[in-house]
């Protein structure tokens, strides 16, 4: 049972070139949100949970998020294309 497969760890990640690294993260678990350990990650945890749903979740993030952005530089290119006729 290793923190990276349960449902409540969340990766951080750093940019190197082109990709996404991931480098650590933390435990979201209410439960470990208390005392001086807070956030950390834990070996052989009682409170880890498989993250079978955490990937498809995720999907549909992304999904959503794709969605927004694609919205965003569509507004993107109306301005520009609306400037451009309106330029001398």
């Amino acid at each position: 049972m290793d923190c990276k497969t349960c449902q409540y760890y969340v990766p951080y990640y750093i940019k190197h070139g082109r990709y996404l690294l991931e480098r650590a993260g933390h435990c979201t678990h209410v439960e470990n949100r208390r005392g001086k350990d807070a956030w950390n990650l834990r070996e052989n945890c009682a409170l880890w949970t498989p993250s079978e749903d955490k990937k498809e979740e995720r999907k549909k993030c992304i999904e959503e998020m794709l969605r927004d952005m694609a919205k965003t530089l569509e507004d993107i290119r109306l301005i520009l294309e609306s400037d451009s006729h309106s330029a001398p």
